[in-house]
């Protein structure tokens, strides 16, 4: 067990295991999730799934055995999260008033009725923004903190 370990690498590692429970969620959850309509091609949606569950699975590896690559790692991941945002959002917007219609669906499936001012929020192009927006904080905060204990990998002085 790594002693001293700060407490940023102990929210970072949380920020990783909750990552990781999360696409599996996804991957076995199928109907459960939003991310699979929002790509609308279940080969795209494990693509993108698939490798970020490997990429977040090895990074959660090096967050417990510190190796420089860990911290390589946690730059692609970060980077590739973006660009896999900005694809979703890319393929949503080509395409908006079918992704409207799975998006009422879905909702409607998982959660019932809503109302139609709940409707015109949640099929909003400002709601997918601002979803985008937070990821791209979260994603800022996680490469920040990264590169603030980028000693914790590249240096590797702690005993594992």
């Amino acid at each position: 067990m790594i002693k001293n370990v700060s407490t940023t690498i102990l929210l970072l590692r949380a920020y990783f295991v909750v990552a990781v429970l999360s696409i599996i969620s996804n991957i076995v959850n199928v109907n459960g999730s939003l991310n699979y309509v929002i790509y609308g091609n279940q080969y795209v949606f494990y693509a993108f799934s698939v490798v970020s569950l490997i990429l977040s699975g090895f990074i959660l590896y090096f967050f417990f055995k510190p190796r420089k690559e860990g911290y390589y790692l946690v730059w692609a991941y970060t980077i590739y999260s973006i660009l896999a945002g900005v694809v979703a959002n890319v393929m949503m917007f080509l395409n908006w008033e079918n992704y409207q219609a799975l998006i009422i669906s879905f909702v409607e499936n998982r959660y019932g009725e809503m109302s139609a001012d709940k409707m015109v929020f949640f099929t909003s192009p400002w709601y997918f923004y601002l979803i985008l927006a937070i990821g791209y904080v979260v994603m800022g905060v996680v490469m920040y903190y990264t590169y603030r204990n980028r000693d914790y990998f590249l240096k590797n002085k702690l005993k594992v």
